[in-house]
């Protein structure tokens, strides 16, 4: 009888994804909410659609708040030009990466993500995305670090998948910002 009782709270509990959700549709200003969507219903969906299998992620709640944040990417990254970036350009990038990476696990990009097609890896904070996006996850409590780690568990789940490729170019737009994540939120640190 315990069991079923406990199982059923369990079942009921609020899920750290639906949370965030509902915090972050209830900020001011949101123009466009969040909403967690199947990939069939995801275009008529009037909202940032979260794919389904997100809900199966095991996230914190500031692991979510960060992905929930990420709305304030929304289009940016279709819509810029295409770029070729020089070898000093990846070669920055790559020893910013290898400097963060040093206190943290190592961190392999997805395959899939096109470089030429997003922001070069060293970018100052001046993008009105970027910009939105710390502002959020301040709003809602959370931090770069989240991010980082929600990002993680996104590899590990679903490396190939659209949202993924999404995010991961989003935490490449936050650039400097990024370099080390901010893990003040997360627990444990």
């Amino acid at each position: 009888m315990l069991t079923l009782a406990l199982l059923s709270m369990v079942a009921s509990a609020p899920m750290p994804l639906d949370g965030a959700i509902k915090r972050y549709n209830a900020l001011p200003e949101v123009t466009l909410p969040v909403a967690i969507a199947a990939p069939d219903d995801a275009p008529r969906v009037k909202a940032f659609a979260l794919p389904m299998w997100l809900t199966k992620v095991a996230l914190d709640p500031v692991e979510a708040s960060a992905l929930v944040g990420l709305v304030e990417f929304r289009g940016s990254a279709s819509r810029e030009e295409r770029r070729n970036w020089t070898a000093g350009e990846y070669a920055a990038g790559l020893a910013a990466q290898a400097a963060r990476n040093a206190n943290h696990e190592r961190t392999i990009t997805p395959k899939g993500i096109d470089f030429d097609t997003v922001t070069p890896p060293l970018r100052t904070v001046e993008d009105k995305s970027v910009i939105r996006y710390q502002r959020r996850l301040s709003e809602l409590g959370s931090c770069t670090g989240a991010l980082a780690s929600a990002l993680t568990k996104l590899r590990a789940a679903r490396p190939s998948d659209d949202f993924t490729h999404f995010a991961f170019r989003a935490r490449q737009r936050l650039g400097t910002a990024m370099l080390p994540p901010d893990t003040t939120c997360v627990r444990g640190t």
